[in-house]
């Protein structure tokens, strides 16, 4: 049978009963390449921890926006997920949309180049998909060893690699690849013993802010201080 729509849900999630048929029936209505909700957390053994619509809390509900207006206005310097993202196949086909294989946190790339080409994207004020915080997931491991330290970083190489590829949303990719993801790789191989191996593809990418100068030059400084600010943080709050 023909395929209308994809909905990408992740293996710990689930979904809120008739929220794809609300979905479908608002996208007919309104024409929209993609549509979403807010989010439900439930810790692994399934206690609700509250609502949310995590980086698109600021986006206005109920109405058909572009997707790169709505990359510009979220929270945070990038985009992370497209689980409980209802896509027109149509559209997926057009742009031959596809995610960066052999890496973790592949939602990042393909996110952000999804609302990129989008025209049509609607956010609902409803909180239909439903977020189990699992204690062992791919984000979340138990443990973290030096193998994992360089997939985390390899990751964010590639990923670094393939924002910078895209051929729109020059502008918004650059703020995304100053503000967080060159940051994140010097993070990561601040944690991987053979360094001299991605510097080179580094120094293509100049010192855009104070944070990325002070990760690749003085890192043990950058974690202390944040470290420090963690801690004055975590101070105030039980005042």
């Amino acid at each position: 049978p023909p395929i209308d729509y994809l909905l990408f849900v992740d293996s710990d999630d689930f979904i809120e009963l008739d929220c794809i048929c609300i979905y479908v029936k608002i996208a007919q209505k309104e024409h929209l390449e993609i549509v979403t909700s807010g989010i439900q957390r439930y810790t692994h053994q399934y206690e609700f921890l509250g609502r949310d619509f995590s980086l698109l809390d600021r986006i206005a509900k109920g109405r058909s926006l572009g997707g790169e207006e709505i990359l510009h206005q979220t929270q945070k310097n990038y985009f992370h997920a497209v689980w409980n993202c209802l896509i027109d196949f149509e559209f997926f086909q057009a742009y031959d949309f596809c995610f960066v294989p052999k890496i973790l946190y592949e939602d990042h790339c393909f996110g952000t180049f999804l609302f990129l080409r989008a025209k049509r994207v609607m956010v609902l004020e409803e909180y239909f998909y439903c977020c189990v915080l699992s204690k062992n997931s791919i984000t979340r491991p138990k443990e973290v060893g030096q193998e994992r330290r360089v997939l985390d970083l390899q990751s964010w190489v590639e990923t670094l690699r393939a924002l910078g590829e895209f051929p729109v949303g020059k502008e918004l990719i650059s703020k995304q690849i100053k503000n967080f993801y060159l940051p994140m790789v010097y993070e990561s191989l601040f944690y991987v013993k053979d360094k001299k191996k991605y510097l080179p593809f580094l120094d293509f990418y100049v010192c855009l802010s104070f944070r990325v100068w002070l990760l690749r030059y003085f890192p043990r400084l950058f974690f202390l201080a944040r470290s420090i600010k963690q801690r004055i943080k975590g101070q105030k709050i039980k005042e």
